[in-house]
């Protein structure tokens, strides 16, 4: 019985539909279960898709960290020193729970390289501040463009034209 009934619905005519179909339905179910798979946390991973590590890069697997930009002129540089310690403690925490991408406005090299040794000294790096992420620019028009191309969550700015 088994015999003819599979006879009268598979021939010469149409098994090879039935075979590539087969295929591919295998196939389909092979990398859906593997990108099922590939979705659980990984070791050192939180379940919430956060990172126990303390560099950016740790966790972009799983999820990817909320975006912040933060200009470094009139929040962390050019402020009174009871000021920058008080923004500094912030900074190293937002360096540490964001991906954190710093502005400042360098007119010259010098200033460049004076800016990161700031950042040096005060532990961003260590923190989990990328050097690939601080970014200078000479004009404030030019930060705000930068700005616009980032399109962070959120933009931390000390300069009113910026803002706007």
């Amino acid at each position: 019985m088994a015999p003819n009934l599979l006879s009268v619905y598979f021939n010469k005519r149409n098994a090879p539909y039935i075979i590539w179909t087969v295929i591919a339905l295998v196939f389909a179910l092979f990398f859906w279960l593997s990108s099922r798979a590939s979705s659980k946390p990984a070791s050192g991973q939180t379940p919430s898709g956060g990172s126990n590590a303390s560099t950016c890069g740790a966790g972009q697997a799983a999820k990817r960290r909320k975006m912040v930009s933060v200009s470094l002129d009139g929040t962390l540089l050019g402020v009174t020193a009871n000021a920058a310690d008080m923004a500094a403690a912030v900074f190293l925490q937002l360096c540490s729970s964001y991906e954190v991408f710093a502005l400042a406005l360098a007119p010259e090299d010098a200033t460049e390289a004076e800016i990161s040794r700031v950042l040096e000294s005060m532990g961003a790096f260590d923190a989990g501040l990328r050097r690939h992420r601080v970014m200078f620019c000479s004009t404030s028009e030019g930060r705000s463009s930068m700005v616009r191309q980032l399109q962070p969550h959120v933009h931390l700015e000390g300069m009113a034209c910026v803002a706007e």
